[in-house]
């Protein structure tokens, strides 16, 4: 197992969830600051050993979450700022999915308590999509859940912000027709832009994309919704109850039948000023759009 170099002026970034997608394109763009990385993960990556060092925990386990934020508190001992990057998500299931983002902020109120205690400065980013601001006809389990994480960190009192990005890809490749997208690179940037910019923040911030603009697809759009179509779009929710996929389908089919003057105002993937809006008025949120990293 690698080790941290130890303490003086460099941050210490813990990186929750740092074998995923979106932790692994994220760890070189870490590498390259003068950081320390703890890297926590359920199993032992398979990758060459780097300076990040790799701490085994699953933290839907309570009591190996206690010993994991115990040993974080002590290898922090020393750092001027300690930060932690939530990219925790399991989407096996909707159930799993929503124990995950629950277990990560019952982690991230693990580390805080610890970091009061001992006087610390701790910094959270966390990654979310942009689901949280659909409406309830088109929310999804995982929106619902983000949402709800994102209320519990600004009413808990931590310094940091959370980033909805769009839908991410691979490559060009796989980009989902009529859906703004982000390669995991450019979310990648977007994360380490934050963590330079966001170094003294003393308040919990949500950023949003710019207003996305995207080709959509050419298809006859209905003037009103059927009893008919009302009646598809519940079926294609209940009937996989716990897939977060089939909720996901759900709501981009009933996306697929609104007009487009509609849709453009309440289609989370596009960032709407209304919904944007309604998250930060409704839910008492700071709400910033994301300006390009570099």
């Amino acid at each position: 197992m690698c080790s941290v170099s130890g303490p003086g002026q460099r941050r210490l970034i813990i990186i929750l969830g740092a074998s995923g997608r979106l932790g692994t394109a994220l760890l070189p763009h870490l590498l390259n600051l003068d950081v320390d990385i703890v890297g926590i993960c359920r199993k032992q990556p398979t990758g060459p050993c780097t300076r990040a060092r790799w701490l085994l925990a699953d933290v839907a386990d309570h009591q190996r979450a206690n010993r994991a934020a115990t040993e974080l508190a002590r290898l922090s001992t020393g750092y001027p700022q300690t930060v932690l990057i939530d990219l925790c998500l399991d989407r096996s299931s909707v159930t799993a999915m929503r124990d995950s983002i629950k277990s990560a902020a019952h982690f991230t109120d693990l580390l805080a308590a610890r970091a009061v205690n001992r006087r610390q400065s701790l910094l959270i980013v966390t990654a979310s999509s942009t689901s949280v601001l659909a409406p309830w006809a088109l929310q999804t389990p995982y929106g619902v859940a983000k949402r709800r994480q994102l209320q519990h960190y600004a009413a808990s009192g931590v310094n940091g912000s959370a980033l909805l990005l769009p839908k991410l890809r691979t490559d060009g490749s796989d980009a989902c027709l009529g859906l703004p997208t982000w390669t995991y690179e450019l979310a990648s940037r977007q994360i380490t832009a934050r963590l330079q910019s966001d170094a003294d923040s003393d308040a919990f911030v949500v950023y949003v994309p710019t207003v996305l603009t995207t080709p959509m697809p050419r298809r006859r759009r209905k003037l009103f919704l059927t009893m008919r179509d009302v009646v598809r779009w519940w079926g294609k929710r209940v009937g996989q109850p716990n897939s977060p996929l089939a909720h996901r389908n759900a709501s981009r089919a009933l996306l697929d039948l609104l007009p487009h003057h509609v849709r453009r105002h309440v289609d989370h993937h596009l960032a709407p000023p209304g919904l944007v809006q309604r998250l930060a008025t409704r839910h008492n949120i700071s709400v910033r759009r994301m300006t390009s990293p570099p």
